[in-house]
């Protein structure tokens, strides 16, 4: 799964229950994460889906997709594992986004570079740049998760839409000006 699908996903299950009563919100986030199947007669098989266009279908996430997947390779697979679900766990707990949760991954960002190197061997010039630069990109990336601790922020959370919009072409010009800071550096 993609982070940009991580990040779509990561607040939609709160969004759902969003205005339902409260006991329905309360035996919701009682029930198990899947319920099981009801025993009934074998289902009819489900009709063969028509071939789609390149890019249909996909609730026209797929420009964005490729802008974040872009943006991403810059951020360790260790923080939009960890700040994936954190934002899950805490909207489920709470309508208020965690700004703490994204301050302490923005700061642990670098340091999973850092001592990813220096785990394996020696912490150069290329790899401090890496770190910053993935600092940089988590926080760009967080900018169009749901429920991030970016949506306290007022001018974040009523301009939804061109938030993603902006974080997408900031992405893009990141990506690429990432791209030749690093080529820059020497290897040593």
């Amino acid at each position: 799964m993609g982070a940009w699908r991580m990040g779509v996903e990561a607040a939609q299950r709160p969004a759902i229950l969003e205005g339902q009563p409260e006991a329905l919100q309360a035996e919701a986030a009682a029930a198990p994460a899947v319920a099981p199947a009801p025993v009934s007669a074998a289902p009819a098989p489900a009709p063969a889906p028509a071939p789609l266009a390149e890019g249909a279908g996909d609730g026209g996430e797929k420009p964005f997709k490729e802008v974040f997947d872009k943006l991403t390779k810059w951020i360790p697979s260790d923080t939009l594992a960890l700040y994936a679900p954190g934002v899950t766990a805490i909207a489920t707990q709470t309508k208020n986004p965690s700004v703490l949760l994204l301050v302490i991954m923005i700061v642990v960002t670098p340091l999973f570079v850092l001592l990813a190197a220096w785990s394996t061997g020696k912490v150069t010039k290329r790899v401090w740049a890496t770190a910053l630069l993935g600092c940089v990109a988590f926080a760009i990336w967080s900018l169009s998760v749901p429920q991030s601790g970016w949506q306290s922020w007022s001018l974040v959370s009523q301009n939804g839409a061109f938030v993603a919009v902006g974080a997408a072409i900031v992405g893009i010009l990141f990506g690429y000006f990432a791209e030749g800071v690093v080529k820059r550096i020497p290897q040593t």
